[in-house]
């Protein structure tokens, strides 16, 4: 009898409840750019980076709205990072060959 009363009055209170509903639904979207710098601490090298581009996507969800307070939020994903050339050296020339080998640092992550 406990178990029943306890149940029916979840169910009857939720049921009128209109924070938990859903009230819209967005779309965001756009570019993020990256640069990074680095805090070399040496005579004879410098590292510098480009800036990659990435894109930010994002779902908004609204779940309560009243004339004076709104919650929304947010799902999203965003692409950062740079690219940068590094000379390719050897033991016998440390200066380098005259060759670059380009790496590309990528940061996805979720928000």
């Amino acid at each position: 009898m406990k178990k029943t009363f306890v149940l029916f009055f979840t169910l009857a209170t939720t049921s009128l409840v209109n924070g938990q509903v859903l009230k819209n639904l967005g779309i965001k979207g756009g570019v993020s750019i990256a640069n990074q710098t680095w805090n070399l601490k040496s005579e004879n090298k410098t590292l510098d980076a480009d800036a990659r581009n990435g894109f930010y996507r994002a779902v908004s969800l609204e779940f309560l709205k009243s004339k004076y307070l709104t919650l929304t939020t947010d799902f999203g994903y965003c692409a950062k990072g740079s690219t940068q050339k590094v000379a390719n050296t050897t033991n016998d020339m440390p200066e380098g060959n005259g060759t670059y080998k380009t790496y590309d640092s990528k940061f996805n992550y979720f928000t």
